[in-house]
């Protein structure tokens, strides 16, 4: 009761960040969005991690794909990534998803491991970021 459910953001970190997205396009569309280290699609991930080809269908039970979902959104995106994460390729990634849609505000760090990108960014400069973006 103390929630007020009209002012939801949701926030994804990495494979968490799929998931958020897909329930934004297609379930509940929340007042605001953010990304951190977020791959481009469950495809993606088996693309750029796999060494051996497998169907993503053989490690997910459905094809999430981000960036399709970006696309359907018509909502404003907090986006960070980090041009050297081991984990989700900025390379391989990021070009997907900034594709996907005009309305990404794009975070990036140059040097940072995949869940660092808030210490070497700066905790200060992350959470003004969080903070202008829920303003």
């Amino acid at each position: 009761e103390d929630i007020n459910t009209t002012q939801l953001f949701y926030y994804g970190y990495s494979l968490g960040g799929i998931f958020a997205t897909h329930v934004a396009a297609r379930h509940r569309l929340p007042t605001g969005l953010i990304l951190e280290a977020v791959p481009a699609s469950t495809l993606a991930i088996v693309e750029s991690t796999m060494i051996l080809p497998v169907p993503p269908q053989f490690l997910f039970n459905d094809i999430f794909d981000v960036a399709l979902d970006l696309s359907t959104l018509a909502l404003d995106v907090l986006t960070f990534y980090s041009k050297t994460d081991e984990k989700v390729a900025y390379r391989f990634n990021a070009p997907k998803i900034y594709g996907a849609s005009s309305r990404l505000e794009k975070v990036e760090v140059e040097n940072s491991k995949h869940w660092e990108i808030p210490d070497n960014l700066g905790f200060d400069v992350y959470r003004s970021h969080l903070s202008s973006y829920v303003e």
